[in-house]
């Protein structure tokens, strides 16, 4: 069966797309684009897809996560010690 020529735009997408990249480089370019996706998200939008990724690979819904709060807490007021009655 007699081969047809490539097209050559179809092989620059190709290319561009990592079919020839080596299994180090195709990691690299994930871990950056996770970077720069977690930096455009909001810090609900990242915990939402935490979420929605450890049901996918878990099957459970994890526990809540609790939220920190961004002002300091208030400190307990100091208790008075109750004086020793004398009998």
């Amino acid at each position: 069966m007699e081969e047809l020529p490539k097209n050559p735009a179809a092989v620059a997408l190709g290319k561009l797309s990592g079919a020839s990249l080596s299994e180090e480089e195709r990691e690299e370019r994930a871990r950056n684009g996770g970077k720069a996706s977690g930096k455009s998200l909001s810090k609900t939008e990242r915990i939402e897809r935490a979420r929605n990724a450890a049901r996918a690979r878990w099957g459970t819904p994890p526990a809540p996560i609790p939220y920190r709060s961004t002002t300091p807490a208030k400190k307990d007021q100091p208790t008075k010690k109750k004086k020793a009655q004398n009998a």
